[in-house]
């Protein structure tokens, strides 16, 4: 599609020889070209015009660009990238141009979605900007993450010549070399680095020269600016016939290095895009719509509460409630090939493997979802350039190159002055090459990358991978769903009532498709019926039915309400039911503490943390299982009877987050553990929020990280894994910190020769990359 001659936006319609998009452009370039104008006087003209023809589009002077009516958003696909420094790179630079407004670079999928004004900046300029600082607009629907091992190994191939004929150069220090050998050596040298540069290093330096160009600079500019000195400096020796100062290895061994360690750092981003989108193409794109009989259906023509079949072996493809009792294998998922016996009401995820004969699903209420997309979208989302928080890495990395610059400077002008031109220029290029940005740039992204990972193995996805940093000091749990299992027993219920023959339909009806334990196990009572003006509120549901309004939920729900003495210090969850007339009947619900939990909660507070129980529940119910958990037989380290956990209830979510809230303020780590649906708030205040697996998995967003199986046993596990995290990030910069203050230090001094300097620098990032790749020691 063309582009509109004067303002760059796409032309929409399909006439031929078209060049404005509007009459406005048009009338605008007629008056420009009848002005006499010189090329600067004419595009400053066409601006002013632009501005009142589209005035009002624009914000004030120093003000934030913001969208407009005429904002356009394109997907762009990438190539070339690297490292998630790569994206941080492309994000911030492009956000500097003006008319965009916010560039969204995402490192996973390669990819990046950009808004821009196109009264200001056009999609070519983009691309153009894009292309300079050495990235390439994919053409491809998928990301390729390809690299050109012919170009690499021909690079090394080269460079490994270069350093063999560098041997006749250093003999020159020695022996008297003829000059036609020397001219055979340099010419010969000459050509291979050429070719080692076009083969091998030609990405390398396009970003470098590209990052100068826009003042963002990065390793590679220190690797431009190094390599062009020793192309220089072995350039003038050629010249004047000084043999012995030729430096074309030095150039043909840090571009390799430089470029085998992007290999290999590439590699592991490689697998873990495999592993992101492969995952998906194990799920099977339709679903049996009849038990016993071969009829698909297309998983994307399912509603809400469809019913679908699996066999033994098969894949589920879609989200859905469990209809009747089976065994799953969740071994897509979190890695882990292990069955899990599970009762009628538990939500089983897409990509869950039948074990059992056959089962049938429901597809929950709220609608079609997918686990496996989610964990996708997940995955992808937290590897945007639009992050809230900038690492350590990402703050060093924008003062540590100029800072590295001025060193380089300062030191050579000194050796002038003190010493010989040739000591300054070996000094200026030893402190770039031994310089190091991309040991601070990968220290942090690499771990948590690993990190978010690993966790998945462990049956968690994390949507926030900077909570992997953070020590938890208290551990808040909620109760129904969470320390107690997914699904709950009706008991007795106590009519106040006389009961009439709908009331138990009414009941299931208002509480259907609710995904909590006290509405799952109501929506069982009666059958379907048509409820109008259904409103769910904190605590309470109500809704019309046959012109009467009907309400279920908490007992406060009916303030009026005197709860019978018989029914107050039972250890039962109530359900108040009733109409406009008052409440009906009082409905006891039971539930069981979850096997894992005394385990967990032993291992949390054997760690130093400290627990408590907050609920929305009443207090007989609540310390009911706060007893059970206390009483629990103690493991062998004497824990468990003395865990004396504290207890909180009847809390609504505004009462959770304003405890939290409290607890920060005095100086604690909050990590609270809920089911994702009236703990929204609080998940979200928490330091760490993680949502036990639960029906709506979207209401889990809330959450830094959600269960992928139906126990929470792996939060000893988790929480290992966030020690180790913390102490790899702690070692990364520690050890990027001492290796520049070292080698810098002594570059400085004229004590490190480029060769060794250049091999430093890649033996510095091999050390961060070992140490955020290796698994830590487990204590659980």
């Amino acid at each position: 599609m063309a582009s509109c001659k004067l303002c760059k936006r796409k032309i929409e319609t399909d006439v031929e020889n078209t060049v404005y998009c509007c009459h406005g452009c048009a009338a605008v370039d007629q008056i420009i070209q009848a002005m006499e104008l010189g090329d600067e006087e004419r595009d400053r003209k066409k601006e002013q015009l632009l501005a009142i023809i589209f005035a009002g589009e624009d914000e004030q002077d120093g003000q934030v660009e913001e969208a407009t009516a005429h904002t356009k958003e394109e997907r762009l696909l990438l190539t070339k990238m690297v490292c998630p420094a790569c994206s941080w790179l492309i994000h911030h630079t492009l956000e500097k141009q003006p008319g965009v407004i916010s560039a969204n670079v995402n490192f996973v999928s390669e990819s990046m979605t950009i808004k821009f004004n196109p009264m200001k900046i056009g999609l070519e300029s983009i691309e153009k900007k894009t292309e300079e600082l050495g990235y390439g607009i994919g053409a491809h629907a998928q990301p390729s993450g390809e690299t050109d091992y012919y170009a690499f190994g021909a690079g090394w191939f080269f460079a490994a010549n270069v350093m063999m004929l560098s041997f006749v150069v250093y003999s020159a220090e020695s022996w008297d070399i003829p000059l036609v050998m020397q001219r055979v050596c340099w010419g010969i040298m000459t050509a291979f680095t050429a070719l080692t540069l076009f083969l091998g290093g030609r990405v390398t330096i396009k970003k470098g020269l590209g990052q100068f160009r826009n003042l963002s600079f990065r390793m590679e500019t220190l690797v431009v600016l190094s390599t062009t000195t020793a192309l220089a400096y072995s350039a003038y020796s050629i010249a004047t016939g000084d043999f012995r100062r030729l430096y074309f290895d030095v150039v043909c061994l840090l571009i390799m290095l430089l470029e085998t360690g992007n290999l290999i750092t590439a590699s592991f981003y490689d697998r873990l895009r495999r592993r992101v989108f492969e995952v998906a193409d194990h799920l099977p794109k339709k679903v049996r719509a009849v038990e016993n009989e071969e009829t698909y259906r297309a998983t994307g023509t399912l509603g809400p509460a469809d019913r679908f079949y699996v066999r033994r072996g098969e894949i589920v493809p879609t989200d859905g409630v469990l209809l009747s009792q089976a065994e799953f294998d969740f071994s897509l998922i979190n890695g882990e090939s292990n069955g899990v016996e599970l009762q009628a009401g538990h939500l089983i995820g897409a990509g869950a493997k039948l074990l059992s004969d056959r089962c049938s699903l429901q597809v929950p209420d709220s609608g079609p979802s997918s686990l496996i997309e989610t964990i996708i979208d997940s995955t992808i989302g937290a590897f945007s350039s639009n992050r809230e928080n900038e690492s350590t890495g990402d703050r060093i990395s924008k003062w540590f190159v100029p800072i590295i610059l001025v060193l380089a400077l300062g030191t050579g002008v000194y050796h002038i002055i003190w010493d010989t031109p040739q000591s300054a220029i070996l000094t200026f290029m030893s402190v770039l090459i031994v310089a190091c940005p991309c040991a601070f740039g990968i220290a942090e992204p690499l771990v948590l990358t690993t990190a978010v990972d690993r966790v998945k193995r462990l049956g968690l996805q994390v949507f926030n991978g900077n909570v992997l940093r953070y020590r938890p000091t208290i551990v808040i749990f909620d109760k129904t769903g969470t320390l107690t299992g997914p699904v709950m027993r009706v008991g007795e219920i106590n009519w106040l009532a006389a009961r009439r023959e709908r009331d138990l339909d009414i009941i299931a009806s208002l509480e259907s498709g609710i995904e909590h334990p006290l509405a799952k196990a109501l929506a069982t009572l009666g059958k379907g019926l048509e409820i109008t003006g259904r409103e769910i509120g904190v605590g309470y549901v109500s809704g019309n039915y046959e012109g009467k309004r009907y309400r279920c939920g908490k007992v406060s729900t009916f303030p009026a309400l005197d709860v019978p003495p018989k029914l107050r210090d039972e250890a039962a969850s109530l359900v108040a039911y009733g109409d406009d007339d008052g409440c009906r009947a009082l409905i006891m619900l039971e539930d069981e503490v979850r096997e894992e939990a005394p385990a967990v909660l032993r291992y949390l507070r054997e760690s130093g943390m400290k627990l408590r129980i907050c609920s929305g529940d009443r207090e007989p119910a609540v310390a009911r299982v706060a007893k059970q958990l206390n009483s629990y037989p103690p493991d062998k380290g004497g824990m468990g009877g003395c865990l004396r956990i504290p207890h909180s209830s009847e809390m609504t979510p505004t009462d959770k987050q304003e405890l939290i809230r409290s607890l920060q303020s005095a100086g604690e780590c909050v990590m609270m553990v809920g089911d994702g649906i009236n703990d929204a708030q609080s998940l979200a205040a928490a330091d760490i929020g993680l949502a036990v697996f639960s029906g709506q998995f979207a209401a889990q967003m809330s959450a830094d990280a959600v269960f992928l199986t139906p126990d929470f046993g792996a939060l000893p596990r988790l929480l290992d894994q966030m020690d180790n995290t913390r102490r790899k990030i702690k070692l990364n910069y520690g050890w990027a910190f001492a290796y520049n203050l070292v080698g810098v230090s002594l570059a400085m001094a004229g004590l490190l020769t480029p060769i060794y300097c250049a091999v430093g620098m890649v033996f510095s990032n091999f050390v961060v990359i070992f140490n955020s790749l290796k698994a830590g020691p487990s204590k659980t």
